[in-house]
């Protein structure tokens, strides 16, 4: 389950991830920060539910960024759709 955003977060997202002076900010938020390539799991349970939070925020700006505008309910994702490898590549 990640966050469901509204189609003007959406954009606004969309907006942010196209600008070349934004972008960068977001890739390190959703990749370092976000820990979106890295395994969350720690031998501390702890930290492990603590890292999976990072990496919750890091694929649901992802699922924003990559979000179908076009769908006539205004909805911003398909919630059940896990990023591909393609498009974790793109980020």
């Amino acid at each position: 389950m990640t966050f469901e955003w509204t189609k003007e977060e959406v954009q606004m997202i969309k907006r942010l991830w196209a600008s070349p002076e934004s972008q960068p900010a977001l890739k390190i938020i959703i990749e370092s920060l976000g820990m979106f390539h890295r395994s969350s799991f720690t031998p501390d349970p702890h930290i492990t539910a603590f890292n999976e939070g990072r990496r919750y925020v890091a694929i649901s700006l992802t699922e924003a960024i990559n979000a179908n505008l076009s769908e006539e309910n205004g909805s911003n994702t398909d919630r059940g759709h896990v990023p591909t490898a393609t498009e974790r590549a793109a980020i």
